[in-house]
Parts: structure tokens; sequence; C-alpha cells
């Protein structure tokens, strides 16, 4: 039951779904990995019935430190609401009832404008649209007299977001057959694919805590590819038996290299677009290589 580091990212996760309800998804993740590694440790650890153990021995303590905590945090998170409407709103007519008009009003969310018949927002993007770049959003835009510009785009980096249409596949597979938990993790941690069901108007900068678990997708990727060697088909005969030799030569090392230095440089191309630097309207084309970009 006391796993301090449980109890840590508890408190974490309520503070994500205190911030946004899409933070739920965060803890339904970590319990769902919490079981697996459970079962796959008492199963190498020989455990008789470790299935039914696991659901016993844990259990209670990931819904304490998963399910309870967060919700405490959350409740915590209105202490200031309480404070201004009366802590004596908390029942049906008052805390709950809230909570049940923010889902409303979230579920009956147009993307077109019933009256218009058409999009709410010229920023919409859906999922499947944001590992694409295809929309990025325009935060802010100043324009001067002489042909300069500042703005701020809400823009992912086309190695690491396009790089992951390959490494998350990558991903799957070495966690189905490496068995590596590292690959598994990222994943799972990924959080992107529940976005594919949510029905409400999205919009690019939804993609930004999926973000950081692209750039592990491409590292572990990278990573792989760095090291690959080639397997010398004769095997190599050593006292006690045969061992599979393997090539000194990495032959996708200036690919992996290529890819982190493609990376940096784009970072530094595209800062001033990111940051509200400013540029001349020939430079600020450059950087803005699709239509949907701007």
């Amino acid at each position: 039951f006391w796993r301090p580091w449980r109890f840590a990212a508890g408190v974490a996760f309520g503070g994500a779904f205190a911030t946004k309800w899409s933070g739920f998804v965060g803890i339904l993740s970590a319990i769902f990995l919490s079981y697996i590694w459970e079962l796959g440790r008492n199963r190498r650890a020989g455990v008789k019935r470790w299935g039914w153990r696991v659901i016993q021995a844990e259990s209670f303590g990931i819904v304490v430190t998963f399910l309870a905590v967060p919700a405490l945090v959350y409740l915590a998170s209105y202490t200031g609401w309480f404070i201004h409407f009366g802590f004596h709103l908390f029942g049906p007519n008052g805390w709950f009832k809230l909570q049940a008009d923010m889902a409303s009003y979230h579920e009956h969310l147009q993307v077109i404008d019933p009256s218009t018949h058409k999009p709410i927002h010229p920023y919409l993007s859906q999922s499947w649209k944001w590992i694409l770049l295809w929309r990025p959003v325009l935060y802010y835009a100043k324009y001067l007299a002489n042909d300069l510009r500042h703005t701020i785009v809400a823009l992912g980096s086309p190695t690491i977001f396009w790089g992951s249409i390959l490494a998350i596949p990558y991903l799957f597979w070495s966690w189905w057959k490496k068995k590596d938990w590292r690959a598994g993790f990222v994943l799972v941690a990924m959080q992107y694919l529940p976005w594919a069901i949510v029905s409400r108007p999205q919009f690019f900068f939804y993609v930004t805590p999926v973000t950081p678990f692209f750039a592990l997708a491409c590292a572990y990727a990278v990573r792989d590819l760095a090291a690959y060697r080639y397997r010398i088909p004769d095997p190599v005969t050593i006292e006690g038996g045969e061992a599979v030799a393997y090539s000194r030569s990495r032959p996708f090392l200036p690919v992996a290299v290529g890819f982190v230095v493609l990376s940096v440089a784009l970072f530094f191309f595209f800062w001033p677009v990111l940051t509200g630097g400013p540029l001349s309207s020939t430079a600020w084309k450059l950087r803005m290589w699709f239509p949907t970009w701007v």
C-alpha cells in the first residue's frame, strides 16, 4: 500500500484533472500500467495464481493513490470557489450541479454553427491532423510599417511530429515483439488515441501534453536505428556452443545523427515564429510551409 511515488503521482494526476478533465485519461493509463507491470513482476517471480494475487494485493492501493487522492486534489482545487460561494453549496444544488453543467456544456458544443452553417472557429483541428501539423494556431500577430512582423504560432517540430508517424508503429512492434516495457510506457502514457473519440471542437494546442511523448517515441526509434548492426549469416563457434555474430558497422548511424541535427536546426529556424521575434515578410513566408499554417 505505501508506495510514496504512487501517492506523488496521484497528487500530480489530481492537479492535471483539476486543470483539464482530459487529465483523467492519464489516471486510467497509470492504473493500466500499474496492473500490467505488477502482473509481469509476479509472473517472473514464479508466484502461483499471479493474476488473482496481483488483483488482490494491488487494487486497494491503486484505488487510493490513483482515484481517491486525485479526487481529493480536484475537490481542494475548488477551495476558492467554496470560500466565495459558501461551503453549504457542496450538495446537489451547488458544486455537483456545477460539474453537471460543465459536462453538459462540453457535450453540446458544436463544430458547425447552426445559424451560419460554418465552422465555429477558423483554427479548428481534429486530432488526426495534429501529428501532421495540419492546422497550427496563431496566438499573436503584430504587423509593423517597416515590413516587419511579430507572430507567435503554436507549431510543433516537423521532424518530431512527422517522425512520430514512423516511430509510433515501431513502439508497438517493440512492445509486442521485444517485450520492452519502455516502449509500452511511452505508448500508453502518450494518450493520443483517446482524442479520436472526442466529438467536441478540438484545436492543435490540445496536443501539448502529447508532444513530449512524440519526442520520446522518436528518441527511442533513433536510438535503435543508431545502434543497429547487421547480423552475420554464418554463426561463429565459440567454446561452449555457437554465438550469433554481428558486424561492427552501424549503417543507419548517419541517418540517426542527421535526424537529431535536423531537429535542432529546425528548432532554431522556427524560433522567431514561436516567440514573437521580428521577421520580414519574406523570412516569415519561408517558415509558413503550407497554406493551412497561415
